[in-house]
């Protein structure tokens, strides 16, 4: 239900800023990346997610979700060129110590 509401909210902001789409001017290429996205991303993602549940429980799981500021700042420096700094530094291990904190 919640991507049903999410895909009707997106197609609405998309109609008011962008007006409607010439669906001749797709390709069949664009066509397949967007069924691609849907079914193998999406549909993979959603199963993987749920057996994770299933298998580690959800307070594991949710672990990884304060991982990714973690990943972004990483990321950031070393393919965006950002500089790794001390706040940088201190949230991460600030995240890394809950975690701990939190599987006992």
């Amino acid at each position: 239900m919640q991507c049903l509401s999410g895909a009707l909210i997106v197609t609405i902001l998309a109609l008011a800023t962008e007006g409607p789409l010439d669906w001749q001017l797709l390709s069949w290429k664009a066509w397949l990346s967007a069924a691609g996205l849907g079914v193998f991303a999406s549909a993979l993602a959603a199963m993987l997610y749920f057996r994770i549940v299933r298998i580690y429980g959800a307070t594991s799981l949710s672990m990884s979700t304060f991982l990714m500021p973690i990943y972004g700042g990483v990321i950031g420096v070393l393919f965006l060129g950002e500089t790794l700094s001390l706040p940088l530094l201190l949230g991460g291990g600030l995240i890394i110590w809950g975690i701990k904190r939190m599987l006992g």
